[in-house]
């Protein structure tokens, strides 16, 4: 079962760019997926809030399901999500785009 949580942590922390809360006061993500996976989704808690993030080549998008604003930077674009909202950052092959948008 331990290995099962070692696999987590290295999906996590590895190709989703994850960085932990000791090592960041906001959600930091960062990802470095291979290039024949098309998605990876997955739910986390932060600080206390659920946050789900979906994760392809083009775009980061991550949805606050809890219930106070999490401060996160998603691909270098800092932003804070707040209750209810799914932020989408944009990606390209060199580097991450501009834009950043709440809905």
């Amino acid at each position: 079962m331990a290995n099962a949580g070692g696999n987590w942590l290295a999906v996590i922390q590895g190709f989703a760019g994850v960085r932990n809360a000791l090592q960041s006061e906001k959600l930091s993500v960062f990802p470095h997926l291979p290039e024949h996976w098309q998605k990876l989704q997955f739910t986390l808690v932060w600080h206390g809030c659920p946050v789900k993030l979906v994760l392809t080549s083009q775009e980061i998008r991550a949805h606050n399901l809890g219930t106070h604003m999490v401060p996160a930077v998603l691909a270098g674009h800092e932003l804070d999500l707040m209750p209810g909202a799914e932020a989408t950052v944009m990606l390209t092959a060199a580097a991450p785009s501009s834009r950043a948008e709440s809905v």
